[in-house]
């Protein structure tokens, strides 16, 4: 026998010693005294309490009343009873988990899918979908500190989603409503989208708007009063895509909007934009800057319009629309823009401070800091 083989067949014996040792069967014999269940109960594994006729039993207006603070969840679907809103919630720091399921309604007038009422906070309702009710889907505009989150609004007769004072919509959708979102009183919308709705998409005061879409909504996209606007979209709205008075705007887009892809007005500040396939790409008016904005393919790209001007336009690049800047009223200021293959690249009544208009051949030889460029 060679040496390779001799040592292959003791490695092997030594393998299988060695799993014979290991492999030898335990004591089969039952343990001693009664058979007890292992299992920890469903009371310990869910501590949350189902919605029924027990946990938040109804009154006169409402289907289910949650009374007591607590975390709670839907066991499967709640369907409307004529006149009479879906769940109400009475009491402070209740958490309501759809689990997927939906609150349906009925249409019944003024009827809401959930509300909260006056004077409590800290209610969060996540995971489902809330539809066809009467009035609003989510109604917690009379409640503080209170927050939808991943819940889907749909075919509710005025809005899809209410907050106010300081709450929060995360990751929501509001579709076929009269209004998407209404959200006021240093609310946060975040990551959420009006799709389809009748009137305004996301209407909003006192509030921080963030990566946010509103499109093909019958009215405006957006309208923010006194908000913060980040990183949203507008597309294909019946009026504008959005409206601004005293808001910060920065880095939105808005396209195929009816009217204006972005209004600003009352001292709003519009940075960092794109506006195309508009009627107006960015129109501003009393006080507003426009700073750094690209506009393009859109009936007039950047427009200060004839209400009271004192605007600063600057730093703006307009390709290929109608015109490029249009500015119709005085005292506006007019710096460092750029406009190209507009069929009119600058129109500006007189009364402005306007930076000379450079063109392309003497951009390279041009020294005026202010000046305007069009190539």
């Amino acid at each position: 026998m060679s040496q390779s083989l001799k040592l292959g067949t003791v490695w092997t014996l030594l393998i299988v010693s060695l799993m014979g040792r290991h492999a030898s069967a335990g004591d089969l014999g039952p343990p001693t005294g009664p058979i007890t269940p292992t299992m920890k109960p469903l009371s310990v594994v869910e501590t949350r309490i189902p919605i029924s006729d027990q946990s938040a039993p109804g009154d006169s207006d409402s289907m289910f009343v949650i009374s007591e603070p607590g975390s709670y969840y839907l066991a499967g679907d709640i369907e409307a009873v004529p006149n009479k809103h879906g769940i109400t919630i009475t009491a402070s720091h209740v958490t309501l988990d759809l689990m997927g399921f939906s609150i349906v309604g009925d249409g019944s007038y003024g009827r809401d899918g959930v509300q909260a009422v006056a004077d409590v906070a800290n209610v969060t309702v996540r995971n489902g979908t809330v539809r066809g009710w009467g009035g609003d889907g989510l109604d917690l505009v009379m409640s503080e500190c209170s927050r939808a989150e991943n819940i889907v609004a749909a075919g509710n007769s005025d809005a899809g989603f209410a907050v106010s004072t300081r709450g929060m919509i995360l990751r929501c959708v509001a579709q076929n409503n009269a209004f998407g979102i209404l959200a006021f009183d240093g609310s946060t919308v975040v990551e959420s989208n009006a799709i389809d709705n009748l009137a305004v998409g996301i209407l909003t005061n006192q509030t921080a708007l963030t990566r946010c879409a509103a499109r093909d909504n019958g009215s405006a996209g957006i309208v923010a009063g006194n908000c913060t606007v980040t990183e949203c979209t507008a597309s294909g709205n019946g009026v504008h895509g959005i409206s601004a008075g005293t808001t910060t705007l920065s880095y939105c887009t808005a396209d195929s909007n009816a009217l204006a892809g972005i209004a600003g007005h009352s001292g709003t500040q519009i940075t960092n934009c794109t506006a195309f396939d508009n009627d107006r790409g960015i129109e501003a008016s009393d006080g507003c800057a426009v700073l750094q904005c690209n506009a393009r393919d859109n009936g007039i790209g950047v427009r200060v319009n004839t209400l009271p001007g004192h605007c600063r336009v600057e730093g703006n690049n307009t390709v290929g629309n109608e015109i490029g800047i249009q500015v119709q009223s005085a005292d506006n200021l007019v710096i460092r823009n750029s406009a190209s293959d507009n069929e009119t690249n600058y129109d500006i009544v007189s009364g402005n401070a306007v930076g000379p208009i450079v063109t392309a051949e003497n951009i390279l030889t041009n020294n005026k800091p202010h000046a305007n460029f069009e190539y």
